[in-house]
């Protein structure tokens, strides 16, 4: 049997949370991984997982000059510009395991993707095809991300907050442009006002974890509250949760909600939405990028795109900060009225959205069960370059 070795951050980031997916999923195909552990994410090194988590880590890992990995398929799971920067060490074979969030990447990643790596996976189409529109002509494959059913399941109990309404939307989101925060937060405060029996309830992280750093995440939410209405308490409530859940007490903070919102500009995949998926939630999603890959009309309300400007450069300054070459990759742009119209939808149509979130977690049991992911993976581990049709 093949010798694999999954090197890659162990952090509560997307992609460290992708490595865990993909570590459960190797050894659920019958296979025995070892791990290698990269703290490239400083402030979140081994923060926010569980003892029983980092105990299974530890237990399968191993260091980088490790005489095995010469023998070994190595797979790589992080970001372009984590794959850009980290020495590829000797190996049998080369995997990334990437995903991003632009229609198209920059030529600079496109170069390393056709040269660096044996292969190149990802988790949906809407990322093969960017890939291949930007030049990679590297093979590409298709392994989506995988979710805890068990875990991630309707039957949890909700975790208490105070001042929910009778109807709850609910989202799991960063300070990113990217998520459409200021698009939703105007949006909710727009079409609900005080005596409607509706919430929003948001939970938003910032780059580092804890209390401490609590300013990061209230002072921007606060201005932006002040710049579109000052008189906040003529609207339906806006609840913040900001404390750090490890994934084991995710499930209980998404039964808090009726329905899964996210006007987001890209997603890679979209793990938020196909975990509250699997918690039986409708979905209020944008009509865009990776989530496109597992989701339809009967479990999601869709937010359409802007027609005269569906796509939109990246402009965030933190983001440009970080890898300038983001510059001139574009997001998308979402029409304001659709996402009007669908706060208002599923809240006037609450048997509708109970439904809707029935529909979501068989969508997900069917295509996102571990035994699913797993099977695909056993497919497009052999070195064949055939393309995997999913």
């Amino acid at each position: 049997m093949e010798n694999i070795i999954v090197r890659g951050p162990c952090s509560q980031s997307g992609f460290g949370r992708q490595l865990i997916g993909l570590l459960k999923v190797i050894t659920a195909a019958g296979h025995s991984p070892k791990f290698i552990q990269l703290n490239v994410h400083q402030g979140q090194h081994r923060k926010g997982f569980s003892d029983e988590t980092l105990a299974y880590l530890d237990s399968i890992s191993i260091q980088p000059d490790d005489p095995c990995v010469k023998d070994s398929t190595l797979i790589d799971v992080g970001s372009l510009i984590y794959a850009l920067s980290v020495p590829l060490p000797e190996c049998k074979r080369s995997i990334l395991y990437t995903v991003t969030e632009t229609t198209a990447i920059h030529g600079e990643y496109a170069y390393m993707l056709n040269n660096k790596y044996s292969e190149i996976w990802t988790a949906s189409t809407f990322n093969k095809v960017g890939f291949t529109n930007s030049g990679v002509n590297n093979t590409i494959k298709i392994l989506p991300e995988y979710v805890d059913l068990d875990l991630f399941n309707p039957d949890v109990e909700p975790m208490k907050i105070a001042n929910k309404r009778g109807f709850n939307f609910i989202t799991n989101v960063d300070m990113s442009f990217r998520k459409g925060l200021h698009l939703l937060i105007p949006a909710f405060i727009e079409v609900f006002d005080k005596d409607d029996d509706v919430s929003l309830i948001l939970k938003v992280s910032n780059n580092n974890f804890g209390r401490e750093n609590l300013e990061q995440v209230t002072d921007p939410l606060n201005e932006m509250l002040y710049r579109i209405r000052t008189d906040e308490t003529d609207h339906a409530p806006i609840l913040l949760f900001v404390d750090q859940l490890s994934d084991d007490l995710m499930p209980s903070f998404y039964a808090m909600g009726d329905c899964h919102v996210l006007p987001t500009l890209g997603e890679g995949f979209g793990l938020p939405i196909a975990e509250s998926m699997a918690c039986g939630l409708p979905q209020l999603i944008s009509r865009c990028s990776g989530p496109m890959s597992y989701t339809n009309r009967k479990c999601c309300t869709y937010i359409d795109l802007d027609e005269a400007k569906p796509t939109q450069p990246v402009n965030d300054p933190s983001l440009l900060q970080r890898d300038p070459r983001y510059r001139g990759m574009e997001i998308y742009n979402l029409d304001m009225d659709s996402l009007k119209s669908g706060l208002q939808y599923c809240y006037n149509n609450q048997s509708e959205s109970k439904a809707k979130g029935i529909e979501a977690r068989k969508k997900v049991e069917k295509e996102l069960h571990i035994n699913v992911i797993s099977s695909i993976f056993n497919s497009i581990i052999d070195d064949s370059p055939e393309e995997i049709e999913l």
